[in-house]
């Protein structure tokens, strides 16, 4: 937390100090100038208390089709995903590692609307078709939003931070160390209710970690 003081006189610099509480104090001022030693009478100080936040750096950061962004970055055992598509109208996601150079045995994060919720969910392909969701939940979700009206009047997106190694028996693993690439996948559809074929929305990118 810091404050901020500040001063109409010009040969007054501003400075930063850290208090534990806000409060607008008057406090007596002195400070030295070309001419010798001035007294301010008093000045106030404006005290704004804001928590002081770290935006993520992260590993990877990639424009897709100038739809979105997709963001990567590896925290330890773990990889912090997100996805963001703007003025999405439909459902987005992101996959792990298929079989192929499809979506084939992927490990998906999903979002999208169950029962007219907005939610966001570890999933798997099987093959070509429709993501399932798995019995367990193995990613945990940092933020999460899109318009479910279908308009597109906002951005959809998720972040998310998953395991690098499997915990279930539908997750596939991230490859570290070996110089390998993992493949990462990405599409978005037309709809929330139904995560129906996204046709040309999809792509891939590939990633090494340590």
């Amino acid at each position: 937390y810091g404050a901020i003081i500040a001063s109409s006189q010009e040969s007054l610099r501003f400075y930063i100090i850290t208090l534990d509480h806000p409060d607008l104090l008057r406090l007596p001022f002195f400070f030295f100038s070309k001419l010798g030693m001035v007294t301010l009478n008093y000045i106030f100080l404006i005290i704004t208390l804001l928590p002081l936040t770290q935006a993520t750096r992260w590993d990877l950061q990639m424009d897709i089709d100038e739809a979105g962004v997709l963001s990567l970055k590896q925290e330890g055992n773990n990889l912090r995903i997100k996805l963001n598509i703007k003025s999405a109208k439909g459902w987005i996601s992101v996959g792990v590692n298929p079989s192929d150079y499809g979506m084939k045995k992927a490990d998906v994060i999903l979002l999208y609307v169950n029962n007219s919720q907005l939610v966001v969910s570890d999933c798997y392909t099987a093959n070509k078709v429709t993501p399932d969701c798995d019995e367990t939940q193995d990613i945990t979700v940092v933020d999460f939003d899109a318009d479910i009206t279908g308009n597109g009047q906002k951005n959809a997106y998720f972040e998310v931070v998953r395991p690098i190694v499997a915990t279930g028996d539908h997750d596939v693993s991230l490859v570290t160390g070996s110089g390998k690439s993992n493949t990462i996948t990405w599409a978005y559809g037309a709809e929330f209710d139904s995560v129906i074929y996204h046709g040309p929305k999809r792509g891939k990118v590939f990633i090494k970690l340590d």
